[in-house]
């Protein structure tokens, strides 16, 4: 399933899927450091958190900093703060097409941001969130009809 935003119905846009939201957060850790822990901004004492996907003009969350390595403009995430990435992938309000499995990534590598953990753990969370997701897939999702992973027939293996 490929959710996309109100007004993107080009249908030769760019999706980005499990593997690509995997590529992109890795690539933010690493400019971010392993080590780094982002902070969120908490609104009423704590019990209200606030979703930055960017800030004065530079990406701010790792989704914010992924979707920004995935070339959307930062003025276009700065418009989608305020809403957790699963709440905006249901809603349909990001500004990017996404498979259901790279909104799982996102979904898992923000929850655990949020829980304050190093970026590195994160990357390591969202790498869990894709690997279970896979593992509820059928072993027949990652071949084609006449032929297997790698070109080659699922009876020749």
């Amino acid at each position: 399933m490929t959710r996309r935003a109100p007004g993107r119905a080009n249908e030769s846009e760019p999706v980005i899927d499990i593997g690509a939201a995997l590529d992109l957060l890795a690539a933010a850790v690493e400019q971010q450091g392993v080590d780094f822990v982002y902070r969120p901004k908490w609104m009423d004492e704590r019990t209200y958190l606030i979703h930055r996907y960017a800030n004065r003009g530079a990406p701010d969350c790792i989704v914010g900093q992924a979707l920004a390595l995935a070339n959307l403009d930062v003025r276009e995430l700065a418009v989608i703060s305020d809403g957790g990435v699963r709440e905006l992938y249901l809603e349909g309000k990001l500004p990017v097409a996404l498979t259901l499995g790279a909104m799982a990534v996102f979904d898992a590598a923000e929850r655990s941001q949020d829980r304050g953990c190093r970026l590195g753990d994160v990357l390591a969370h969202a790498t869990a969130a894709a690997v279970k997701f896979l593992d509820l897939l059928p072993d027949s999702a990652f071949t084609t009809a006449k032929h297997g992973v790698d070109g080659v027939s699922p009876r020749s293996a």
